[in-house]
């Protein structure tokens, strides 16, 4: 609600007062003993605090009305009060919950607040200082959450006052009404509460003081004198809130806070230094290290540089928790100072530290790390190598690759594979010039370990190229590993660097025991492209595995040979979709009009996606004998394949297959009617009058409109006399689109029809044939202006507006100049619509002064 709105205050004597349950009103007096006297709490504040009069709903005489709907359930009672003035109204809900009921009292106070805040916009808010003095709880409580609603400072120093000596649940309301007012003076009394014995209270001014701070209240004397009160969960829930608040006094008083003689409190305060990373708590925290694993986890956290030095004095400490602490505190810090004490740990006799140390190095681009770490290739522990190569991956650089050289001659095959992945993705960055690396990853196509072998059968697909020393030799040796998956990575790197040398090798993988390798082998023919392999890949295209069957038919049309069209058409009874789609996307590519009388199956297959396909495919292909095809398609019941045989049908048709256009136009579908129509617009001729000039009686809106347009297009002077009949249509479309087509047709006849038409008594036919003069310009322009200039004078306002629009379309200096002329007329509606037009028209805004609409012509014509 608004304190402000003046209007809504005059003049409010008497209210009227309505209340009801589940809808039904009950007047004034009549209550059937309901569980609250609504009527009653009502009244008693709208007259002891507001000197309202309080009238029933019987009352006729009121100045504004309040209607209180409630509906008591289980527990509880919901309600909605309303607020009516004039034509203004605001309404507000509360719930009661009835299981509360305490002293034989109701917590009426959610109600009896949106009666105080409407008796607050009535006459003013200071009538809840009144309120506030009461000794009835629920009304306290009213007058408190109304004033936390309006959120007005004023009221502080009242709250304050009843604080202290105020039930708990009041105390409660008060500290989070206070939490609501952006004013410093709310801090002090809320920080106090923390001291209060209700822990409710207590854990209420908490949030209420942490969300003041986070507002960016100022930090006062109080909450500082709080973090050596005597009482240390007080100091404790100072500390949390200090902890989230950004402010210079903060940071001073948690490194104070480090002094507490509280154990938990000092954690406290380094957990909130921590989350603050303030670097002036650096050297206080340094003191901490005598706690070493705390302090050192601190310092980490706040991960800044300066704390690094202090860090790197625990490298040799004896405590293992230390050193530990000490590697992920230094890992934290991402700074190049870190890079010297990391070294030093590598040398520590814990793995676990050794391995987070190499995980931390692995972040720097640095010689001096990548030589700490590749030394550590040497560790008996097979984890500490695996991350070393792991290290030397995210590094990334090639100064890495001589370590990465011994660790692909690793004793254990996980570490000889990891060593191969990282070299491929070195060789994904940046091309590897050391030949020996790839000699030596060569040789481990022989690997005992599969894992390793398809590891380096992958990696020669990214650093491996068709002039490396051994490279095919070595890859066609494994299309006949024992392991699918190594099989498989040979095949797709041979497709990479073989040509048609490697063919036949190819081939028999296409009888490979795995479907995935048969998938790939077929994949790499049909790159290479080679025509002699048609043969080999048709004698797999029935395949038991659809994907396999799939990429076949897919290789085919990369491949391009037109003799495999016969063999693709019988695939369309594949009993996969996705091998149908395949089989039609290449046909579309490959076949032309003889294979269309074998199409019809992929038309009626049960799959939506093929039937789309095919509709797509026989437009592509795209003669007149696709048409009967197309045809059945605008029958299909996906709306897709609808729109495709439309699109398809257009592109195809010609003269050839007008008499099956034609039938079209009796079709029961209008949309199959409307597509005729531009089917034979398209078409265009005379040959297609007859049946457009019937199509314009057509039942269906567009298709008359659709017909009346191709006439026009079609300019055949045969089309007049029909075309003029719509003149007089009651749709002004249709006239408009009759005469525009009898203008384009242009010619004498057309001339006679359209400037008898302007003498027309219904303006409607008037105006239609000035649009239709419009196109006539085309043809005869100067007899055209003569027409219209002669209509800007006409009686209809329509018609008028018309004939300017067209005139002022043209540009031309005779037509404008007339228009201008206009202006000076006496007739206020002439002028305002001549000079609406010219504005529309030039997009300057002149209004109807005829002297600078001339001085614009003059200048621009």
């Amino acid at each position: 609600m608004n304190n402000s709105d003046e209007e809504l205050k005059k003049a409010i004597r008497v209210v009227q007062i309505i209340a009801s349950e589940k809808g039904a009103e009950k007047p004034f007096g009549i209550f059937s003993k309901p569980t609250l006297d609504y009527f009653r709490i009502a009244k008693d504040l709208l007259k002891t605090y507001g000197e309202l009069k309080v009238v029933g709903k019987e009352s006729a005489q009121f100045d504004a009305k309040i209607i209180i709907q409630t509906e008591e359930k289980n527990n509880r009672i919901d309600g909605t009060v309303t607020f009516e003035k004039e034509e203004n109204s605001w309404s507000s809900k509360f719930t009661i919950d009835l299981s509360t009921k305490s002293k034989g009292q109701l917590p009426t106070f959610e109600f009896e607040t949106i009666v105080l805040e409407i008796l607050s916009l009535i006459k003013g808010s200071d009538i809840l200082f009144a309120v506030l003095k009461e000794k009835d709880l629920n009304r306290k409580k009213a007058a408190v959450k109304a004033i936390g609603n309006l959120s007005d400072p004023r009221f502080i120093p009242a709250l304050v006052e009843i604080l202290q000596n105020s039930p708990s649940d009041l105390k409660k309301l008060i500290i989070e009404t206070l939490g609501k007012m952006k004013d410093p003076k709310v801090v002090s009394p809320i920080a106090l509460s923390l001291r209060d014995v209700d822990l409710v209270v207590r854990a209420s001014a908490k949030v209420a003081l942490f969300n003041a701070l986070r507002s960016g209240l100022p930090i006062d004397e109080t909450v500082l004198f709080l973090l050596e009160d005597k009482d240390a969960g007080i100091r404790s829930a100072i500390v949390d809130i200090l902890a989230n608040v950004s402010n210079e006094k903060v940071v001073e008083a948690l490194i104070e806070a480090l002094n507490d003689e509280n154990p938990n409190i000092r954690l406290r305060s380094v957990q909130a230094l921590e989350k603050i990373k303030d670097q002036r708590a650096i050297g206080p925290l340094s003191k901490l290290l005598m706690d070493k694993d705390v302090g050192v986890e601190s310092l980490g956290k706040i991960a800044h540089p300066k704390a690094v030095g202090e860090l790197a004095k625990l490298v040799k400490d004896k405590d293992l928790s230390v050193r530990l602490a000490l590697v992920k505190a230094l890992g934290n810090i991402y700074d190049e100072s870190t890079i010297a004490p990391l070294i030093q740990m590598l040398d520590d006799q814990s793995d676990e530290i050794k391995l987070l140390a190499l995980q931390a190095l692995g972040k720097y681009q640095n010689d001096q790390s990548i030589n700490a770490i590749g030394n550590l290739l040497k560790d008996k522990n097979i984890e500490i190598r695996l991350s070393v190569v792991q290290a030397l991956d995210t590094i990334g650089k090639k100064e890495a690759l001589r370590f990465l050289l011994t660790a692909i001659n690793d004793e254990d095959w996980r570490v000889r594979k990891a060593a191969v992945e990282a070299v491929k993705n070195m060789g994904e960055r940046e091309k590897i010039e050391d030949s020996r690396i790839i000699t030596e990853i060569i040789k481990l196509l022989k690997d005992q370990s599969s894992a390793v072998r398809k590891a380096v059968a992958e990696a020669l697909y990214t650093i491996g190229d068709s002039q490396t020393p051994g490279l095919l030799e070595a890859l066609l040796e494994t299309l006949n590993d024992e392991d699918s998956w190594v099989r498989l990575a040979s095949v797709q790197a041979l497709g990479k660097f073989g040509g048609w040398s490697i063919v036949d090798q190819l081939i028999k993988a296409l009888r490979d025991p795995a479907s995935y390798v048969r998938r790939a082998a077929a994949e790499v023919l049909g790159k290479i492209g080679d025509s002699s392999t048609v043969n080999a890949l048709l004698e797999v295209i029935k395949d038991k595995d659809w994907k396999v069957r799939k990429t076949v038919v897919e290789a085919l049309g990369m491949i391009g040979d037109e003799t495999v069209v016969d063999v693709l058409v019988d695939m369309l009874n594949d009993e996969s979709s996705e091998v149908k789609i395949a089989v039609l996307e290449v046909l579309g590519k490959l076949a032309d009009a003889s294979v269309l009388d074998r199409f019809e199956a992929a038309i009626n297959d049960k799959d939506t996606e093929v039937r789309r396909k095919a509709v797509e495919v026989i437009w592509k292909i795209g003669t007149p004998k696709s048409v009967d095809l197309l045809i059945k398609a605008l029958k299909d019941e996906d709306l897709e394949v609808r729109f495709k045989a439309q699109e398809g049908l257009l592109r195809v048709c010609d003269f050839s297959v007008l008499e099956k256009i034609e039938k079209l136009l009796k079709d029961d579908d209008p949309n199959v009617r409307w597509l005729a129509v531009q089917a034979l617009k398209k078409i265009g001729s005379a040959s297609v009058l007859k049946p457009l000039m019937e199509a314009v009686n057509d039942n269906v809106f567009s298709v008359r409109w659709f017909a009346i347009e191709a006439l026009g297009e079609i300019g055949n002077q045969k089309a007049i006399p029909v075309l003029s009949k719509f003149l007089a249509d009651k749709d002004y479309t249709i006239r408009r689109s009759a005469a525009e087509a009898i203008g384009r047709i242009g010619g004498q006849e057309a001339y006679n029809v359209l400037s008898e038409s302007l003498s027309d008594k219904n303006p409607e036919i008037r105006e239609a044939a000035v649009w239709g003069i419009s196109k006539l310009t085309t043809h005869e322009p100067e007899k055209a202006i003569e027409l219209l200039i002669r209509m800007i004078d006409d009686t209809s306002p329509n018609v008028k507006r018309a004939a300017a629009q067209v005139l002022a379309g043209f540009r031309n200096s005779r037509a404008l100049e007339v228009i201008i002329e206009k202006l000076r007329t006496e007739d206020q509606n002439t002028k305002k619509i001549i000079s609406e037009v010219l504005e529309e028209t030039t997009g300057k805004k002149f209004g109807p002064e005829y002297e600078i609409w001339k001085k614009w012509l003059e200048e621009n014509l």
